[in-house]
Formats: C-alpha cells, structure tokens, sequence
C-alpha cells in the first residue's frame, strides 16, 4: 500500500495521478497494486514535474505573461483598465480557459481558435482572441512555445457604432441629471475625453495656461486651452467644494465610470431614444469643423481610425463643391 500523497488517486487495483486543469479532471495511470512500487513513484513524480514546469500550460503561460504586464503598469505603459480586461479574459473561470485551456497550447490549432471566435459574441470574441494573440506572440518569443496559432485566425466583422446625440436630446438629458454628472457630460463633450480619463481630472490640472489631462488608455498628455465655458465648469465645481476632483461625490471621492453611467441611466429622461455617456466622445468629434483636429484632440494616431469609429455620418460630413468654369453658366 502507498503512503496518501496529494494528487494520488487509488481506484480498485489501479493507481492514477489525478489533477483538475481548468474545471476538467485529468487522470494518469500510474500502475497497479502488482506493480513495484518504485515504479509507480517514478511515474508519479514526473506528472508532479510536468503539471509544474510545462510552459505550454495555459494556467501557467497565462500567469507569466500576467506577471510581465503587471510590471508595464507599474512602469506607466499600460493602462491599469486594459490590464484588468486581460486578466478577466484569461481567469480560471473565463471563456478561453474552459475552451481552449484544456489542453497544452502547444497542441492548439489555427482552426481551433477560428472556430471559438466564430461562435462566440462578435465584439467580445474579438477582444478574447486579442488578449490570447498577444499571450501566445509573448510565448513564442520567449522559447515557451512553438508557434502562434492565433496569428492567422479572422477576426469577427464589427460595425462601428453609429448613434449621433443631437443638441436637443443633450438639453433633455443634461436637465435632469445631478450636478456632478452634467459636469461630466460637458467635460466630456467638450474635450472628447474618454470618461474615465474626465472622472480623473483634479482641480491642480486646471492651470494658468490650460487644462492638463492625461490619457489613460495611451498615457498621452492633452492641454486643453480655456475658453469661457470651460472656465466655467471648472471654477463653479471648485466652489461646491467636492475635494480634489473636477467631477466629485460629497466628500471628495471621486466617481467610477461604472457609477456614473448607472446614475446617468437610472435619470435618463423616459421616453426618449436610449444613447450612452459615452456617446458624447464620438459627438464631441464629429460637431468639430476640422476631421483633423479631432483626430488630434481624441488622441488617436490615424485619422482612419476617428473617421471609422467616432465621426458620425447621420450629421453629413463637410465637403467643398467643385469649383469649376462651368459656374460661369449660371452667372
């Protein structure tokens, strides 16, 4: 009889390793009650070292890389929100390790990977296999693994978002809303911040020379220069006295994104057409007179990309006829 050790299992005259891996038991033959036991302890400590050192292991891979991008938000190169995404991503209950963590991602295959996106919800597939493409390129490049099956998967085809706020639903909703949260709306309006980055501003961002704000998605600094209104918002949310925050609760703790929508959807003006806070980023981009400036102003490194997913063609883009002789007819 062997002594009880942690993953030895005894099922009739049989001995296994036994070992749950992302919800799933495994189990390993090691021998029977005939076989020397010698033999058995062999078998027994090397499924001991290969569930602790297999570097193909999802659990294991995706830990390592975990640990690396910890470091990149310590060091201010990534945002600690995307972070958090990642690390929902690839938790022992998500998507990708109950479906693809069952087995060594060295054995993963490029159809495999196509098929979990296919039948998956179209944005969010899209951001799991992003998080996975990066993880297993990080892998590859530290001699964990052979290869990225990711890299040639497809993925879904999104539609970019197409709700543009008009004057009038901004005015009805603006009305009804807390204090705090129609400073949010007109901060994130005007500068087109995204909302954690306007719930981040503080009151020594507000200088002499302009609004200093930093992104934290990107890290990029933007100063935002003053204009009346601007002015406005910021020194009459000083005076009520809210604590180091533009955009503050009663003591002087500041809001979440994640409160502040639900606060902004629970006033929500009944019966009028649904549309998100963040809504008012995309509106702040397309009511400016210049593409390129906001491009700039949002931060982005391409003008397809405002274009593409924040300029809002229901308003019309603004386009110069052709000047041509031919205006001479009508002359």
């Amino acid at each position: 009889m062997i002594a009880k050790l942690p993953n030895l299992l005894q099922k009739g005259r049989s001995y296994y390793f036994s070992k749950t891996r992302n919800r799933t038991r495994e189990y390993h033959w090691l021998g029977t009650t005939a076989t020397d036991e010698l033999v058995v302890m062999r078998k027994y400590n090397e499924w001991v070292s290969f569930y602790k050192t297999r570097s193909d292991d999802f659990s294991y891979l995706s830990n390592e890389w975990l640990k690396h991008r910890t470091r990149e938000v310590d060091d201010g190169m990534l945002a600690q929100t995307t972070y958090s995404e990642y690390s929902r991503h690839l938790g022992p209950g998500s998507r990708l390790s109950i479906e693809l963590g069952r087995k060594p991602m060295n054995q993963l295959t490029t159809p495999e990977i196509q098929a979990y996106v296919d039948r998956g919800k179209r944005y969010q597939a899209n951001r799991e296999l992003a998080t996975l493409t990066q993880m297993l390129s990080w892998g590859v490049n530290r001699g964990m693994l052979k290869g990225n099956p990711a890299a040639g998967v497809k993925r879904n085809k999104e539609m970019p978002r197409e709700r543009y706020v008009t004057n009038e639903e901004f005015a009805l909703a603006f009305k009804v809303m807390p204090r705090p949260i129609q400073d949010l709306m007109m901060l994130s309006y005007l500068t087109g911040l995204r909302l954690g980055d306007v719930l981040s501003l503080k009151f020594e961002d507000a200088r002499d020379d302009y609004l200093h704000a930093k992104e934290g998605k990107t890290s990029k600094r933007v100063r935002f220069m003053w204009t009346h209104t601007l002015r406005d918002i910021v020194e009459s949310s000083r005076a009520t006295g809210y604590g180091d925050y533009i955009v503050g609760k009663d003591g002087g703790k500041p809001f979440t994104t994640a409160y502040a929508s639900r606060i902004f959807r629970e006033r929500f003006p009944i019966g009028q057409p649904d549309w998100k806070l963040k809504d008012l980023r995309a509106k702040s981009a397309t009511d400016r007179e210049d593409p390129e400036m906001a491009s700039y102003a949002l931060g982005h490194g391409s003008q397809s990309l405002t274009d593409r997913h924040y300029l809002r063609n229901q308003k019309g883009r603004i386009a110069a006829p052709v000047d041509s002789e031919l205006a001479s007819l009508t002359e």
